[in-house]
């Protein structure tokens, strides 16, 4: 009976009422030919038991039916209710684990809507949904049972989940019911019994019960074509509607369950981008989801930048397994080139990047040098965003000078360089000498915010750039020479080792304290000094607070150790964690599906998801993307002593002084 349940309302009426008309205006020509008293026998005895039993079975069909109908909606509700569930429960989860959840989840109400209904109708409970819902029991069953879970929302992830399966079984079970054809049939000939009966009367009384007669056919088609409209609640005329899992699944799919994606005015509904435009990426169906790095090959911060972006593509499937996972139902592709912490390299290696069309975003570079009007122009000219895990010369954010596609989870070395310049105060150093590499963004910008903060403070600071070609032994001369009780190091690694190593020669300065920045806290400059340490201090983010997350703990820290066969070497490894999977999130919300089974995405819109996050609990701290790309908002930084950098001692880095601060006024350059 689908082809007939299948027809709109007015259809279905229609035929009923043609249908009885015919039927019973056959069977009162077939009874006309026989004798009239037999014909006024038959009527007088049956008109009212025919009529009776119609109302009778009718009216019981229509009621079951039609409560079948509503059964089944308050089923759909339920359904989106517990997924509605699952989804806000998920959020309390590790960002990552959240967005795998709430992806799996969004997959398969769209399943639900886009097969599952179709197939139902078509009275087939095989649909994908029935794939979506075993990933996302699996991934639920995986996540919930982790040591870093919290118990409560563990338990409550299942139950949700459990509440999904219920209500989809549920759904099922109601679709394969089938109208009582014996009850329908009898209801049928009844109604027939009652229309000849009326035609009858009508014939025996004149035409002035003709009226009659034709009310009781109308009204004998419209009951048994209502029975039909309501008897199929996935097709038809009267059919539940899939719209409350359709808009749940909307609805993770543009972030709303995200604590840390900030709500959205735009009430439009986001039909894709231009296939011809620009920034507008068309993926076909078989196509991967490509994105790019540029980080900086030799570098200890690009390396261990490089495995953290690994791990995230690996983590695609909520395991770290070794085994790439998915975005969108895709394979990843990653495009790795190097910056060589040059603009020189820069230049080339992002050219090739771009030429790729289907390029999503990148995450770089490693060295503020790299970036400062080189990708960041580059970058942004194309609309590309370009999310860099270890950039931090102040000037890549600068109002006056920020390129819109850039962004960075590092901090801004305005906190650096006021909390080194901090420490130096609290230790009564305020005759101080920075040193700066000329035409190297990093070392000028923090070392000059390191100066500025020390003057603030009534201290006195002074900022030493070396040429290029001027020897360490020369430098650090010049060093002496401004009689300095602190001598601060803001130099990468290699350039920074030689230079200290020079300071430490140099008799005057060999028991100076000496302070180095983040990139240069690494094994080879414990390396380069020996036993001429003396008192050596480094600064970076305060490695408790990555402690203190469980999921980097218990989680990432063992899948990286057993990727690498190394502890990380620098700090940046949990900052390009945070890079990639904000730009993996950015991309799941940017999505629009094609007809085809493709994908649409606007990487402007992609820019637009990264300015939408707020309150991001990443592992490398809370974070939040302004309109001039600073992602990192507030910052624990902190001061460690050598030998026990983290660098070395991962476990207990000696932690001399710390601060968590915002970031304040900026500095150009």
């Amino acid at each position: 009976m689908i082809w007939l349940t299948s027809m709109s309302t007015l259809w279905i009426l229609a035929a009923a009422v043609l249908l009885v008309s015919v039927a019973g205006v056959a069977a009162t020509v077939l009874l006309g030919r026989l004798p009239a008293r037999v014909r006024d026998a038959i009527a007088g005895a049956s008109v009212s038991g025919a009529a009776g039993l119609f109302a009778i079975l009718t009216g019981f069909l229509i009621a079951q039916e039609y409560g079948t109908l509503r059964e089944m909606q308050r089923t759909v509700a339920n359904e989106a209710a517990a997924m509605s569930s699952l989804a806000y429960t998920s959020a309390v989860f590790p960002p990552a684990d959240a967005t795998l959840l709430q992806d799996r989840l969004a997959r398969y109400g769209e399943a639900v809507t886009a097969s599952e209904w179709p197939a139902l109708a078509g009275e087939n409970p095989d649909s994908e949904a029935f794939d979506r819902l075993a990933d996302l029991q699996q991934d639920v069953a995986r996540i919930g049972n982790r040591d870093y879970a919290p118990g409560q929302a563990a338990d409550e992830l299942s139950k949700s989940a459990t509440a999904i399966t219920v209500a989809r079984g549920h759904r099922l079970a109601i679709a394969e019911q089938e109208l009582p054809v014996p009850l329908f049939v009898l209801a049928l000939l009844s109604g027939i019994a009652f229309i000849v009966e009326a035609l009858l009367v009508a014939a025996r009384h004149g035409r002035r019960y003709s009226t009659v007669a034709a009310g009781v056919i109308v009204l004998v088609g419209l009951d048994l074509g209502a029975v039909l409209a309501v008897s199929a609640p996935f097709r038809g005329a009267f059919t539940v509607s899939p719209r409350p899992i359709a808009d749940v699944a909307a609805d993770l799919r543009a972030g709303e369950y995200l604590s840390w994606v900030r709500a959205t005015t735009d009430q439009a509904v986001d039909q894709g981008c231009d296939p011809t435009a620009a920034d507008c990426v068309r993926i076909g169906p078989d196509d991967p989801i490509i994105i790019g790095s540029l980080l900086s090959a030799r570098r200890p911060t690009g390396q261990d930048s490089a495995a953290a972006i690994e791990l995230a593509v690996d983590y695609l499937d909520g395991t770290f397994d070794g085994i790439d996972g998915t975005l969108l139902g895709r394979s990843v592709v990653l495009l790795e080139r190097d910056d060589g912490c040059s603009a020189a390299t820069t230049t080339t290696a992002q050219q090739q990047l771009i030429a790729e069309r289907q390029l999503l975003g990148v995450i770089g570079t490693t060295c503020s040098t790299a970036a400062l009007d080189v990708a960041d122009k580059a970058f942004s000219a194309a609309k590309i965003p370009l999310i860099s895990p270890s950039n931090t010369a102040p000037s890549l954010t600068d109002p006056n000078r920020h390129e819109p596609y850039y962004f960075r989870v590092a901090w801004n070395d305005v906190v650096q360089g006021t909390v080194t310049a901090n420490f130096a105060t609290s230790r009564g150093w305020t005759t101080v000498t920075a040193v700066a590499l000329e035409g190297e963004s990093y070392s000028t910008q923090l070392a000059t915010v390191f100066a500025e903060t020390i003057r603030r403070r009534g201290g006195t600071a002074t900022v030493i750039t070396r040429p290029a070609g001027e020897t360490d032994a020369a430098l650090a001369a010049r060093i002496a020479a401004t009689g300095p009780q602190l001598v601060f190091l803001p130099v990468v690694s290699p350039s920074c080792e030689p230079i200290a190593r020079a300071v430490r020669d140099r008799p005057t300065l060999r028991e100076l304290p000496l302070l180095v920045g983040e990139a240069c806290s690494e094994p080879t400059l414990l390396t380069a000094l020996g036993a001429d340490l003396g008192e050596l201090y480094a600064s970076g983010p305060d490695f408790s607070f990555y402690d203190d997350n469980e999921f980097y703990a218990t989680a990432f820290l063992d899948a990286y150790r057993r990727n690498t066969g190394r502890d990380p070497i620098t700090d940046f490894h949990a900052h390009a964690f945070d890079a990639t999977q904000l730009l993996f999130d950015a991309i799941r919300r940017s999505a629009v599906p094609t007809a085809d089974g493709g994908l649409l995405i606007d990487r402007a819109q992609v820019r637009t998801e990264l300015l939408r996050v707020s309150g991001y609990p990443g592992i490398s701290g809370v974070l939040g993307c302004t309109l001039e790309g600073d992602c990192a908002q507030n910052v624990r930084m902190a001061v460690y002593r050598a030998p026990d950098l983290p660098s070395v001692n991962r476990d207990a880095p000696a932690k001399v002084f710390g601060q968590a601060r915002g970031l304040g006024p900026r500095t150009g350059g």
